[in-house]
């Protein structure tokens, strides 16, 4: 994802963002999002400056499956700006700030909502079967 972000940035500086289809706009959107979110580290803050494994699998995961959800959605024919509508992105940012260590499975119950709402995007005919248990 980043390395295909790093290729449509300089697409972008050429043509402009608003000239690239929606599926490639979720690219460049979802890749910035995994910086601020996930890579980048604040060793001043108390909850930030230490990350523990699972906490950080559990973010990486909400991010690789936002962005996989997100390219389906878009697939389907859901604009972008919908899917902008239904995601708090400053919330997503500073999960790695607000989420102490040892609740990380809360990153897990984010993700499951997450996918719940951009399936809910979907038109009803386009929606997956629920599973019966």
């Amino acid at each position: 994802m980043l390395e295909q972000a790093s290729r449509l940035e300089q697409l972008v500086r050429l043509v402009g963002a608003q000239a690239l289809p929606d599926r490639q706009r979720w690219i460049l959107e979802l890749a910035q999002l995994f910086k601020e979110g996930f890579l980048q580290q604040s060793a001043l803050h108390a909850v930030d400056a230490h990350c523990v494994p699972a906490k950080q699998v559990a973010l990486l995961r909400l991010f690789v499956e936002l962005y996989e959800q997100g390219r389906n959605v878009i697939g389907e024919g859901v604009p972008l700006a919908r899917i902008r509508q239904s995601l708090d992105v400053r919330r997503l940012v500073q999960l790695k700030e607000t989420i102490p260590n040892d609740r990380a499975p809360e990153i897990l119950d984010l993700l499951e909502s997450l996918k719940t709402s951009l399936r809910g995007l979907l038109p009803a005919e386009r929606k997956p079967a629920e599973r019966k248990q």
